[in-house]
Formats: C-alpha cells, structure tokens, sequence
C-alpha cells in the first residue's frame, strides 16, 4: 500500500503516494563515484506536497543561523518567531554533484522553506563550495574529522536522517500535518524504525532534525515516542556528537565542536501547510476520501508507540513507560485520584471498556503555548461549564438515551492537564468525542473504532470543516451543534451552550452511535467486571 502501485482510489490519492513528478538535482554525468550525492525530490500530485532524497550531503552550521531550540518556555517568554525560524546563506548544504541547468527553484515547485533551503545549496565547483576548495572526487567525500583543507566532514551521520521544518508547533492540529508527513515519508522510503545496525550500517534506524529553533513544547513528547527519542534540532547536532564521539552511527572529533555534518542519507519531509491533512485538502472538490487505510496506518503507529492498545491503564505505572511523568513510578496511570472536571474518576476501574460507552467532552482551559504569548490564555472556552457538568455530566440518565441498553459514562476533561499518554488512552477508549472547534479535536483520529465526534460550532468559525473531515477520513461519525457568540466587547468571556440543545444532540448522537468490539489487547484488561474490578 505504501509502495508506488497505488489502487487508484481517492484515499489512495489524497494520502497514499502519487507523487508523480520528480525532479533532479543533480547531473548523470556527475554522479559516477561512490563519493557523489544526489537530490531527487517528488512532488505529489493532489496535495502539492513534496518530499526529497538525498545522499551524501553536507550541512554547514556556520551558514544556517536559527535559535538553539528546545529551550523552556519560560526562560525566552518574548522572543520573537523570526529567531525560532533558520535564515540559509549560500552553502548551507553541499552536494559533490554539478547542478543540472534545468532546475527551477520556486516558491510554487518547493514550498515554504523548501526553497530558501535549495537556493542556498553549493554544488561542486560553485564558487560557494563547501570548504576552501571546491568538492571534488580527489577529497574524499566521507572523512574522519577534518585534518586538511581537502577534508569536508567534522561528523558522518550513516543513520538516515529526516529534516523536518515545524511551523505552528504548539497547535495538535497543525503538528498533525507535520507527524503525518513525516511518517509518511518514512514509510515511503522503508526507514522503519524496528531497523537494526547491518553491514555499513546501513540499516540504522532513522533519526529525526528539527531545521527550526521553536522552544520546548508539549508536543516534543510525541515526536520522541514516535522516533524512540532519535530526535534533535539542527544546532544541537555539535554537542550531541561531541558527546557521543564514539558511537556507532558517527565519527567525530572531541576536541572542537563539529560544524560540518555530512549525512549519507538525509530526507527533506515537505511542510505540514503541503499534507493530505492540511485546509487544502478540506473541499468537496478534492476531499471524497472515507476511511483512509494510510491514514490508519498512521493512527495506529502511534497509538502503538505508545503501547495504548495493550497497556493496563490501572495497573502500576513503569518508569519506562512512555507518559509515566503524569504518575509517580508504580502507581496506575488513572489512579482513583485522577479526576474529570467535575470530579468524578476519569477513567474508573469498574468499568468494563469492552461494553460501557465512553463520552469524553473537552473543555478547553488557558495554557501557556509558546513564546509568543503574554498571559496564559486559550480562546472558545464554554462560559457555562459548569452548568452543564451539573446539568448533564453529573445527571447522564438526562439524555436518557443508551448504547444497545448499555448507560454510557461521562467525562469532562482538560487535554493540557493529562500527559499524552493519558490522553490518547481515554480517546481510544472514548465511544464519542464532544468539544467546541479547536485543536483538542485533532484527536478524532484516535477514536475507537466506530466512534463518533459532536463538534460545536462558534459563529467566528464560519464554514471551516477541520474535524468533519478529520472524522470523515478515519471512517467515524460526524455530528456538529452551532453555539453562541462571546458577549460583545468580552472576547474572553467564552461561548453559551444552550444546555436542552446539548442534552438532544447528545441524546442523537448515542441514538445513532453503536459499540464497536475494541481492539485485542483490550481484551486482557476488560474480559469480566472482576477483572476490571481488580478482585
């Protein structure tokens, strides 16, 4: 499925490969020795995504200038976005190839930071030639550290290396793009991370570069699940292998910090704005994919990363367990302490996952995202919460509809409050998913198999359709309820929900909602009432 052979169908276009124009970097003529590099990018057909090869290409840390990244928030409050975003000058990369006269560098034919990347590449024989001289096949291209002016290497990284260039980092919703795209382009060229070190290491599992100096976030989490930790920023590079000069995977020196990396196989990933989740991908004219199988590859890649569909989520919690900051080492991941909005167990033992209905409603609360923010704040919150904890999360015989007979059981939860980990769990778990427009949606993908989402539309939305077709493309139910305005001159005062309107929407939702069989690792858990008891 994740070969070139598609089936042709919309879902296969829009998430699958279709990448149906390539485009050369570098001449036949010069790519004859071992030594030689290569640049060849695809560019796909629906999405205008593109993605890129390459071989032994050189990264130049004195002609990149960015932030260091990774930083804690708190400690650059203020600092602005054009720092956290890297400036190229010529020579940045290095390819010991000629460049073809054919090559057009646009703004339309590569994306975003794409082209500022490629416009600063130094071909062999450039006036801006990596090095003293220019690169040629007398230098030896792969070089210990560097002892001559004829050396071109400090470091060799033999793991492919795929370099990811984050936007809006901070929002589920954007990062979606970014974790979608890069799982795809590792799929695409076969750089499974269950990859062991074979001859010439050319086995390695992949790491991934963030070409970006974004601080801290609470999604840097996801990235280190999904690539075993094998994750770092461009400018991190020197000290992490100035620390680690005698790993397998790397030559390096120890006595200076290393500024040029030469990386034997390095993927450019296209920009979250270029993915077959991005807005242009939500119009009726493009979108009429249901149920993508690539995109549950996806979703189950991750949720496996993370151990969700096999891990006991009361029994006591490893230290190696991915998300296990959320609790203490040996105490159960939704302890009874663990509590919803409205303090009720968020996810209690005696439940029976395999037949009680899970509704979870997000709530959305002020958190700190990034940098860029002066106060704490978050935009759509409800201003009736608790109304409708009273009136209905407390009170769920209210909507006095069930599933097949089963009553189901209500949450109301705060996503910024729960590790990742906790997260994923409950919305794998969750029969139906309610929540006003926002990023916390994005978690549609993960829902149980046969789920449902009730979104709640503010008016200052308008016609946008994120979740619809996020629900639409992971085969689940898609319900929405329109809901009040804030108050005029109050933008922070949140939005009214009509409590009687939520209570019928609920009631449809669960009407028309079924309970679907739960994935087998479940099963362990959730066979018999003693079981999820704990007697």
């Amino acid at each position: 499925m994740w070969s070139k052979e598609g089936d042709g169908s919309p879902c296969d276009k829009q998430f699958g490969w279709s990448f149906t124009r390539a485009s050369e970097f570098c001449s036949s003529a010069s790519s004859s020795s071992s030594s030689s590099s290569s640049l060849k990018c695809f560019h796909h057909s629906v999405t205008n995504a593109v993605t890129c090869a390459s071989t032994n290409i050189v990264v130049d840390l004195d002609k990149l200038h960015v932030s260091q990244g990774g930083e804690p928030i708190q400690s650059v409050r203020g600092r602005v976005e054009k720092e956290e975003f890297v400036r190229y000058s010529p020579g940045a990369f290095g390819l010991n190839c000629e460049r073809p006269s054919n090559i057009q560098v646009t703004e339309t034919n590569y994306p975003h930071h794409l082209k500022d990347m490629f416009m600063n590449i130094a071909f062999k024989g450039s006036s801006a030639a990596i090095g003293s001289t220019a690169i040629s096949d007398a230098s030896p291209f792969w070089a210990p550290p560097r002892s001559t002016s004829n050396t071109v290497c400090d470091v060799i990284i033999h793991a492919p290396a795929l370099f990811v260039t984050r936007y809006e980092y901070a929002n589920l919703y954007h990062s979606m793009g970014d974790f979608y795209n890069t799982f795809q382009t590792q799929w695409m060229f076969g750089l499974r991370d269950d990859m062991t070190a074979g001859q010439e290491n050319e086995t390695l599992p992949p790491m991934v570069v963030f070409f970006d100096g974004h601080s801290a976030g609470a999604l840097d989490e996801v990235w280190d699940r999904m690539f075993s930790g094998r994750v770092t920023y461009i400018n991190h590079l020197p000290e992490t292998y100035r620390r680690s000069a005698n790993d397998a995977a790397a030559s390096a020196s120890t006595t200076t910090p290393p500024r040029r990396f030469c990386f034997k196989r390095a993927y450019f990933v296209s920009p979250a704005y270029k993915s077959a989740l991005s807005v242009e991908m939500m119009k009726p004219i493009v979108a009429s994919c249901k149920n993508s199988a690539h995109l549950h590859d996806f979703s189950n890649e991750l949720l496996r990363k993370y151990g969700v569909d096999t891990l006991n989520p009361w029994a006591p919690v490893d230290s190696n367990t991915p998300g296990s900051a959320a609790a203490a080492a040996g105490q159960p991941l939704f302890s009874p302490s663990v509590k919803d909005l409205f303090g009720k167990e968020l996810l209690p033992r005696h439940l029976d996952l395999n037949k009680t209905p899970l509704i979870s409603f997000i709530f959305r609360k002020d958190y700190l995202a990034h940098p860029r923010l002066k106060a704490l704040t978050a935009s759509r919150k409800i201003a009736n919460e608790m109304e409708i904890g009273r009136e209905i999360m407390l009170n769920p015989n209210v909507i006095d509809a069930t599933y097949g007979g089963v009553q189901p059981y209500m949450i109301g939860v705060d996503l910024a409050s729960l590790s990742m980990l906790q997260q994923l769990v409950l919305i794998r778990y969750s029969t139906l998913l309610i929540g006003i427009h926002g990023a916390g949606l994005s978690h549609t993908l993960f829902l149980r198999p046969g789920g449902s989402l009730l979104e709640l539309v503010p008016p200052e939305v308008g016609g946008r359709a994120h979740f619809r077709y996020f629900a639409e493309w992971a085969g689940h139910r898609y319900l929405k309820a329109s809901v009040a305005g804030e108050r005029l001159g109050a933008p922070a005062s949140g939005h009214h929900v009509d409590v009687k309107m939520l209570k019928r929407v609920i009631r449809e939702a669960v009407v028309g909602g079924s309970i679907v069989e739960p994935t087998p690792g479940w099963k362990k858990y959730h066979q018999t009432p003693n079981v999820a008891a704990g007697r």
